[in-house]
């Protein structure tokens, strides 16, 4: 049986939300210091964003949520920072409850196939043979993109599939060049990122969340790594149903 591609890891986001308070201004400073491994920051005094330029990786601070976001497959970067940012922020901005976690990934499966041969087995896994509606997509599919809404309390899911060409994947991936790229060299690092997209791939984009009037804050370490674990589950399936 060949062996299908490994799906890759392009982009994390988490968010939480909170309601906002004015003490947010006495505390969001300090809170931020509490925070290792950035080396870079910058405030415009109504946020703050923590920056690491090598691990493309930041933080950002605002008086109604916090956010981490990451532009590269390091798992391993990713929950450690994670932890460390769950155990620090919510005591240091005096947060107990959260109204919203999030917690996204952007994957991408390289396929060594054509874009139209792609686009067909989209077709045939997920359109109706039915005749009818053959007949109203008129002449021949180009591309094809599907989203759904989905939910297995407590959590709910956003996801977005489809085949994509390299030339796409710019726009799907967003790469945070402010953030996560230094000034210097930007540019050049920059082209070099997107020449290392593949060619052809199969895009999942995985949304997790969950919502509450109150969400403990001690609650959003757990919901993160669930969150991690039910992705990785709904990005292997999709391999295995497209690419069987």
């Amino acid at each position: 049986m060949k062996k299908r591609p490994n799906p890759r890891l392009y982009k994390v986001i988490f968010e939480t939300r909170y309601k906002p308070d004015l003490s947010f201004y006495e505390n969001y400073i300090s809170a931020a210091r509490q925070l290792t491994g950035y080396p870079d920051w910058e405030t415009d005094r109504l946020r703050v964003i923590l920056k690491n330029f090598k691990n493309h990786c930041s933080v950002a601070i605002t008086f109604k949520s916090f956010s981490y976001t990451q532009d590269s497959e390091n798992r391993s970067l990713e929950k450690n920072n994670m932890q460390n940012l769950l155990k620090s922020l919510p005591s240091a901005l005096n947060i107990s409850s959260f109204l919203r976690y999030g917690y996204r990934n952007k994957y991408i499966i390289p396929v060594n196939m054509p874009f139209h041969s792609l686009v067909s087995i989209f077709e045939l896994k997920f359109h109706s043979q039915n005749d009818k509606m053959n007949n109203f997509l008129i002449g021949k599919v180009k591309d094809v993109g599907y989203s759904f809404d989905f939910e297995e309390k407590p959590f709910s899911y956003h996801l977005r599939i489809g085949p994509m060409k390299q030339n796409q994947m710019k726009s799907f991936l967003e790469f945070n060049k402010k953030y996560h790229l230094s000034a210097e060299t930007e540019v050049a690092d920059y082209e070099k990122i997107l020449k290392s997209y593949p060619q052809i791939g199969i895009y999942a984009d995985i949304d997790v969340y969950q919502e509450s009037e109150n969400l403990e804050a001690s609650t959003a370490l757990t919901f993160v790594n669930k969150a991690r674990e039910k992705s990785k589950i709904i990005i292997n399936n999709i391999n295995d149903y497209i690419l069987e």
